[in-house]
């Protein structure tokens, strides 16, 4: 028979010494608080659908020494004198990456690697390097990635850091240390790393995670050699696909591949017949988590500095002119006419559309000469974001620039439709189709457009079958005047 007597009460302390949580299920505990605790409802958290840049969670943050953080954080650290803006110019790269006054004046005053703790003895920053690392570990595996990822992620984030991330960090005005922990001896947890007197010891401080560690760290796929083999390239990697994508890392089913693809094709190209992506180790650990912290304006900055050092791939130097992300319209149309050149056509539409082409020619001129100003997030780069541009003494707005470059677009893609058609009907024998397809994307915003000016040519070379060659038939079809006159033709608009 049940009793109605209430229960007795066990004290709360009683409790907690029957169900004592071990080290390290404290730690997990401490980390899933962060994440409980961090801005309200959690949009802090990374979202592929939501905010352009996003976030990391808190269980994720990297992990500083306190002492080491206030010292480079102190106001006589030397910093990474990288100026942004100039380093945006056309070809801004190329004074870091030739031997010149500027580049060797830039070596001898700012050394490769950085003392963390104000100490130039390598015994001590190699030891401040190993606690970061290990502190990061931890914390990683604690949040729930597995060795190869927990150990790849927090080796990068300590080997950036001694050669000079956290100090480019530290100038970022905007956003810096949002995504930072500093580890002090309160961080009962971790304070055993923090007195650690040599590397050896740190490794040995993180206890239970110590033998896992020590198997990752001499890994021979993914293991201390490939992280300081690869670190400098995997940083230039992250600068690129930011600054042509706007985006670190994408992992929707629509977006994964490209972003994979993008990536393995800039280190086979930084390492050409030498690399292969360890199968254990997920990009998205690396190319999000590890290196998120350290923000965007620290991106362009540390290639600079790695440029000058020599430890930069050519072909990553190559890929810092690339184009801004938010410009395709107008980047895409000048790379597409480029390469249009070299048809046998291009002749005519040149001399018909010249005013059209200067004008498409001009605004990629401005936008590869402030790649990070034209950039979509210019303000996390920390410089001012432009949103126009000027053209023989008259300014247009980004969006009127982007017009036009979808006008001359559509109009070369309309030619290129029209000689699809004539070769598909056996009118003309063949013409370099591969080079047109750039053109698709800036075309698509003006479709009546490319479907005037190829009726205009399908229609031409109809009625000139007897011309003397295929230019003469694309000349008599094409709208005379600039690119904006057809337009109004096929759309009613106007200039």
């Amino acid at each position: 028979m049940a009793s109605n007597q209430p229960a007795a009460q066990v004290p709360v302390k009683t409790v907690l010494q029957q169900h004592t949580l071990t080290g390290d299920e404290q730690r997990a505990l401490a980390a899933r608080i962060d994440v409980m605790m961090q801005d309200n409802n959690g949009n802090c958290v990374y979202s592929n659908e939501r905010a352009m840049v996003g976030y990391i969670e808190a269980a994720k943050y990297l992990l500083i020494p306190q002492d080491t953080h206030d010292r480079i954080n102190g106001a006589n650290e030397p910093r990474v004198p990288i100026d942004v803006t100039k380093l945006g110019s056309k070809n801004g790269i190329m004074q870091y990456a030739n031997p010149s006054t500027f580049k060797d004046g830039y070596t001898k005053a700012n050394p490769y690697l950085f003392n963390l703790r104000g100490d130039r003895q390598k015994d001590a920053r190699d030891l401040e390097s190993m606690k970061i690392a290990c502190l990061n570990y931890v914390a990683l595996k604690d949040a729930g990635l597995d060795d190869a990822n927990a150990f790849v992620a927090a080796a990068l984030r300590a080997r950036w850091i001694i050669t000079g991330a956290y100090h480019a960090l530290v100038e970022d005005k905007a956003t810096t240390f949002t995504e930072v922990r500093t580890i002090s001896a309160a961080d009962t947890d971790f304070v055993a790393i923090l007195n650690a007197t040599t590397p050896g010891d740190a490794v040995l401080a993180m206890g239970g995670h110590a033998k896992s560690f020590y198997d990752a760290f001499k890994s021979g796929d993914y293991g201390a050699k490939w992280v300081t083999m690869h670190a400098e390239n995997l940083w230039a990697a992250v600068e690129h696909c930011f600054r042509v994508r706007s985006h670190h890392f994408k992992t929707t089913p629509n977006e994964l591949d490209s972003y994979v693809s993008l990536y393995t094709r800039y280190m086979e190209a930084a390492f050409p017949g030498d690399f292969a992506w360890p199968k254990e180790v997920d990009m998205f650990a690396v190319f999000h988590t590890a290196i998120h912290p350290f923000k965007i304006r620290a991106l362009p900055v540390m290639v600079a500095h790695y440029t000058a050092h020599n430890k930069i791939a050519n072909s990553a130097i190559i890929r810092m002119s690339g184009a801004p992300c938010g410009n395709a319209a107008l980047t895409t149309a000048h790379a597409a006419m480029a390469t249009l050149k070299g048809e046998s056509w291009w002749t005519v539409f040149e001399k018909t559309y010249a005013d059209s082409l200067a004008e498409v020619n001009s605004f990629n001129e401005a936008i590869i000469s402030n790649k990070y100003g034209f950039h979509i997030s210019a303000g996390l780069y920390g410089v001012t974001k432009v949103d126009e541009v000027l053209h023989n003494k008259v300014t247009y707005t980004m969006d009127q620039a982007k017009q036009s470059a979808s006008l001359i677009g559509a109009a070369a893609q309309g030619v290129i439709m029209a000689l699809r058609q004539a070769k598909k009907e056996q009118q003309i024998s063949k013409f370099a189709l591969d080079n047109a397809m750039a053109l698709e994307k800036p075309a698509s915003h003006q479709p009546l457009l490319a479907t005037k000016i190829a009726s205009l040519v399908v229609a031409g070379i109809n009625a000139v079958s007897e011309a003397s060659s295929i230019n003469d038939a694309i000349a008599a079809a094409l709208p005379t005047g600039d690119v904006t006159n057809a337009n109004s033709t096929a759309t009613g608009a106007t200039k």
